[in-house]
């Protein structure tokens, strides 16, 4: 199981940024079965996320080292969204679809609630150990949920989905967070 981690570097005014943008989109909540989500989210709103201007330019040195990694040079972040957990809000094991990989955010994170992932071949829960400004990528296929939260202290993340190519593509589908990288 593939789950890589980095770190942002001044993401303290980044988060402050991102914070007062997803403050406006905080009523939203999920339409979904609350047994499987029961935070607040923008997922169904993605076209109008304010904080997507601002958070996929600060990612994107990570997502080109990523692309190195992965010895490709271009990407498609294809939709963002950002999830609130008060306390005991939860998100169930998922994955996601349609992409090649995802990757999560932590904005505010109390201690231990980083994102869980499950090894299906190994039979093994994988618990990284995350602080507020680290990035998670992991192929979208990795099942992988956020636990109760535990704690008094609010969970932020943005998650979003991407994929990666060498191919030139005429019809232009690569925009708007299109990338190439030589």
């Amino acid at each position: 199981m593939e789950v890589v981690k980095y770190s942002i570097k001044d993401y303290k005014t980044f988060n402050k940024r991102l914070l007062e943008s997803i403050q406006k989109n905080v009523k939203l909540n999920n339409p979904d079965d609350p047994r499987s989500f029961n935070g607040k989210t923008d997922f169904v709103k993605q076209n109008g996320m304010d904080y997507a201007k601002e958070f996929v330019p600060i990612i994107l040195p990570k997502l080109k080292e990523f692309l190195s990694y992965k010895s490709h040079t271009k990407i498609l972040v294809k939709n963002a969204w950002f999830q609130y957990y008060d306390k005991e809000q939860h998100h169930s094991w998922h994955t996601h679809q349609n992409c090649m990989f995802s990757g999560v955010y932590f904005v505010e994170l109390p201690s231990n609630m980083a994102t869980e992932f499950y090894d299906t071949e190994n039979k093994k829960l994988y618990k990284p150990k995350c602080k507020v400004g680290d990035l998670l990528v992991f192929p979208s296929g990795t099942l992988h949920r956020s636990t109760p939260n535990n704690s008094n202290k609010r969970k932020t993340v943005i998650s979003f989905n991407f994929d990666i190519s060498d191919a030139v593509d005429p019809l232009g589908i690569w925009f708007p967070y299109s990338l190439s990288f030589s």
